[in-house]
């Protein structure tokens, strides 16, 4: 997906210790179509690609 959107890949790595348990969480949430917590998942992924 980042590569299809023009952006730098998207680096997950920083999903450690409770940054792991809320992308685990989203992943359960997604599965009863509540995407909130994916989209902060992946809010938090994207400002650190653009604000280092």
């Amino acid at each position: 997906m980042d590569a299809q959107a023009g952006l730098p890949r998207l680096d997950f790595s920083g999903l450690r210790g409770q940054g792991k348990a809320h992308y685990t969480a989203a992943i359960h949430a997604g599965i009863e179509q509540n995407y909130k917590p994916m989209v902060e998942v992946f809010r938090r992924v994207l400002r650190k690609i653009f604000t280092g």
